[in-house]
């Protein structure tokens, strides 16, 4: 279950301001982890720029046995995924990180 709301999305440059439209996404993801993603943007640029701040929270690992089985062989019998992230983009270069932790992990 994902809800996601996207504001000032148009064609017309805002030089005011360099990312002008707004993002927001939360849900429940696989695992019945809860998503959470905020942001800005500017969707006019060749390369799209913007600066995104995301968070999945109490994910439950056994939620992606299939998936690992298929790819690793391997079965989590019990354990935590949260995954942090902060992604920025401006003018085709992205930085930022990916942080996954995973907590109460027995395979």
């Amino acid at each position: 279950d994902i809800s996601a709301r996207v504001t000032n999305l148009r064609n017309i440059e805002e030089e005011r301001k360099s990312l002008p439209s707004n993002l927001s996404v939360t849900g429940t993801s696989i695992g019945k982890g809860l998503l959470n993603v905020s942001g800005s943007m500017n969707i006019l640029r060749e390369y799209p720029d913007f600066d995104l701040d995301m968070k999945l929270e109490k994910t439950n690992l056994t939620a992606f046995n299939d998936y690992m089985r298929s790819v690793a062989a391997v079965d989590f019998e019990s354990g935590i995924l949260n995954v942090y992230s902060e992604l920025a983009a401006a003018n085709g270069v992205v930085t930022g990180y990916v942080q996954p932790v995973a907590t109460d992990v027995s395979i």
